[in-house]
């Protein structure tokens, strides 16, 4: 598979992951169809990760995956809030 990474933790000094001994990065994500999401598959994903996010204190997120779907629904949200 193209983009494969593994790294031993025995070869650099684990940070948080005590019990974690290796990790495998690959490119898989590639390989999965992605099926298109209604405005309200966006909106209840994007309610459940703030509403996630603050009870656990958290009040900054960001996207790690970003799209242009991404951006155009977080606009029109922006806007919708602004009403």
């Amino acid at each position: 598979m193209d983009n494969l990474l593994v790294v031993r933790l025995s070869e650099v000094t684990p940070l948080v992951f005590t019990d974690l001994q290796g990790l495998v990065l690959d490119g898989a994500q590639s390989l999965v169809k992605e099926h298109g999401l209604t405005e309200q598959d966006l909106l209840r994903r994007f309610t459940t990760t703030i509403d996630d996010a603050l009870s656990l204190g958290l009040t900054s997120t960001h996207d790690a995956c970003f799209r242009p779907a991404s951006l155009v629904f977080f606009e029109r949200l922006a806007s919708c809030m602004r009403c």
